[in-house]
């Protein structure tokens, strides 16, 4: 059996890394404006105060946002990770999920997988259509925010199906 930890969902941190890249370029092109404005115009200080200014709310700005992503929902880091959700199946039903409309409309199905314990997943892989009741399953799941629903679900790709005989389907 495989050993699932959590781990970080990469579209989120590309956005983050590429936030910060932006962040700290601004920074280095206001310093580096800072400089040549003294260094062509000596005894002149008159727009350092400005750009000082910039200097910080930038840094403010991205200090408050960083922090701002793992703390307000749905900017929570916990929407963000991938789980591992482990049990085994007490049942698995399936649901035909459509969105958009006219000629861009399409349709998915999402599986539900319950646990013997009572939690609800729903599974985005269609190798969930193969999991039966008794199964050992492991899902890696994300977190899903929901406006205004007392409690959020849980989107999960597939991790790994044991079967009842003891066979392992990755």
């Amino acid at each position: 059996m495989t050993n699932f930890t959590a781990q970080w969902d990469m579209g989120y941190l590309i956005g983050l890394y590429a936030c910060i890249g932006v962040a700290v370029i601004c920074v280095i092109a206001i310093i580096g404006g800072l400089i040549a404005a003294n260094n062509t115009r000596p005894g002149y200080y008159g727009g350092d105060t400005g750009a000082g200014v910039a200097v910080i709310a930038a840094v403010v700005l991205l200090i408050v946002t960083g922090v701002g992503l793992f703390i307000a929902t749905p900017f929570s880091g916990q929407y963000h990770r991938f789980v591992p959700k482990t049990g085994t199946v007490a049942d698995i039903g399936s649901r035909l999920i459509a969105s958009g409309s006219g000629s861009s409309a399409t349709v998915n199905q999402k599986f539900v997988v319950t646990y013997t314990d009572g939690s609800t997943y729903g599974c985005l892989d269609t190798r969930c259509a193969n999991v039966t009741k008794g199964d050992h399953l492991t899902l890696l799941c994300e977190r899903v925010f929901q406006f205004n629903q007392p409690n959020e679900g849980w989107d999960c790709n597939w991790g790994e199906d044991v079967k009842a005989n003891g066979s392992v389907i990755p």
